[in-house]
């Protein structure tokens, strides 16, 4: 399940637009239109300051391919836009600092080192490896092909981690946040933000296609 956000009508504009003409219905759609992309842009932003998801990694907002996209626009007299968030769990391994090692690099590598959370700590991974990950192995990252991974001694049991999935012998594939997750904790921080972006360019539009 991908996490939405909902754009009917903000700042319940939508049920007045209902009464007015087909230029108010036009200024209205692009209105919405234009504030989610603005919010597409903002959320990628917010979400970045928290987590330390790559440019790269999320893609440009409101694009198809992005990890934040519009799922849907404002068309015709439906005047509602969504944004849809990446759910899958990202691989902690994007998170890694420096270069991963493998085969028989392994044995010299100091131990992995991630830094998830933008403003936080450096976290040093003790029996942490890198691994090249197969097709067909779960919760994959897109089409990264690099996991992280952890082996833990009897009586151990993982900490800190977001999901985890056993790769057997007390080996486990390491996760870090999705980018939906994150979403989920800024959404309702900006949505006072996309509702005034959202109103003033209802006014914007509506006076340039009045006049035009």
């Amino acid at each position: 399940m991908k996490s939405v956000i909902e754009f009917r009508g903000l700042t319940g504009l939508a049920s007045y637009f209902k009464d007015f003409s087909d230029i108010s219905e036009q200024a209205a759609r692009l209105s919405i239109n234009g504030a989610a992309s603005f919010a597409s842009r903002l959320a990628s932003k917010r979400i970045r300051a928290q987590v330390a998801f790559s440019r790269s990694y999320i893609g440009a907002a409101g694009t198809a391919t992005s990890k934040i996209r519009i799922k849907k626009f404002a068309r015709g007299g439906d005047i509602e836009a969504i944004i849809a968030t990446r759910d899958r769990a990202t691989s902690l391994a994007r998170f890694a600092l420096g270069t991963p090692s493998f085969g028989r690099k392994l044995k010299n590598a100091r131990s992995p080192r991630v830094k998830v959370k933008t403003g936080g700590g450096i976290t040093t991974l003790k029996n942490g490896f890198f691994m090249k990950l197969r097709k067909g192995v779960i919760l994959t990252d897109d089409s990264f092909n690099i996991g992280l991974a952890v082996r833990l001694k009897k009586g151990e049991k993982l900490q800190s981690s977001q999901k985890a999935s056993p790769l057997g012998g007390g080996a486990y594939l390491l996760y870090g946040p999705s980018v939906a997750q994150v979403f989920d904790s800024v959404r309702e921080d900006i949505a006072p933000e996309v509702a005034e972006f959202a109103t003033f360019e209802f006014a914007r539009q509506f006076r340039r296609l009045s006049h035009g």
